[in-house]
């Protein structure tokens, strides 16, 4: 039996032919093309895709490429993938697919050189926004397709974010270190610094899904003078001002639903004001 079967891609809208995933979207043209042929019990199937223009979030990634080259049997491919961004290799991924007993496996190494965390925006919802920096480092995909295990380590530059209820924006120390597992990003406790003020703290946690989806946070702030509130006045506003803060607070929950708890004294500087409303 022969067969020799062409797909072609021309300008594809990447978010028509992507699955809905919990807190990305995923935009880009995808150009290439898959080949499929067979004769007799041979078997000849490539793929050749580039995607332009790659957007995840709303944040520009680059250009992916993506080549996957099977064996005779269908049982083993080899995948070959790349971004680049301004002629820089931003992440990277090289290995195999296996089918083994009906059973679908990976072996799988990434790498990222300065990788745009900007994708990561949505995670945080409400509370938590403009989360921003750069992960350089590798990590590992293996296992049944349907339980994989991920390892790696990461680490972050020129990294940041914002807590708008707060009035507060935090950036973290240079190479702060992201380690990343099956179901966590694990990040290892680091120094941050508020952006107005210049106080310092220390920043530890991880965020928690399933496969990219249920994402939940689990936080966790200490300081003995950490800028916690700088906020005006406005309507409805219970207080407003500026606090600092000596000791620690947490951010748990849901991304639907996550709540901010503090257990501190206020710092040298600290002025909230509370509105006395006819």
């Amino acid at each position: 039996q022969n067969k020799d079967l062409h797909l072609t891609f021309d300008n594809v809208n990447l978010n028509k032919v992507t699955p809905d995933v919990d807190k990305f979207r995923f935009d880009g043209n995808l150009n290439g093309k898959i080949d499929f042929k067979q004769s007799n019990t041979v078997f000849q199937p490539t793929s050749t895709l580039r995607i332009d223009s790659l957007k995840v979030n709303d944040i520009l990634l680059g250009k992916m490429n993506l080549d996957i080259k099977g064996d005779e049997t269908l049982r083993k491919f080899h995948l070959n993938s790349n971004l680049e961004n301004e002629n820089v290799e931003a992440f990277s991924a090289d290995g195999d697919i296996q089918i083994v007993d009906n059973q679908t496996l990976l072996d799988v190494d990434l790498s990222f050189d300065r990788f745009n965390l900007g994708v990561l925006g949505k995670i945080g919802g409400d509370v938590i926004t403009n989360i921003r920096g750069f992960a350089s480092g590798n990590a590992r995909i293996d296992g049944n397709i349907n339980d994989l295990d991920y390892n790696g380590r990461l680490f972050v530059n020129d990294a940041g974010l914002t807590i708008p209820y707060l009035g507060t924006d935090y950036v973290f120390d240079n190479n702060s270190i992201v380690d990343v597992t099956e179901s966590k990003f694990i990040i290892r406790e680091t120094d941050i610094t508020d952006t107005k003020f210049k106080t310092k703290g220390s920043f530890s946690g991880f965020i928690k899904h399933k496969q990219f989806g249920d994402w939940q946070l689990d936080l966790a702030v200490n300081s003995n003078r950490l800028l916690a509130l700088n906020t005006v006045d406005h309507e409805d506003a219970a207080y407003y001002g500026t606090a600092f803060m000596n000791g620690s607070a947490t951010i748990k929950g849901p991304t639907s639903n996550l709540m901010i708890k503090v257990d501190a004294e206020s710092a040298k500087g600290t002025d909230i004001k509370i509105p006395i409303n006819d």
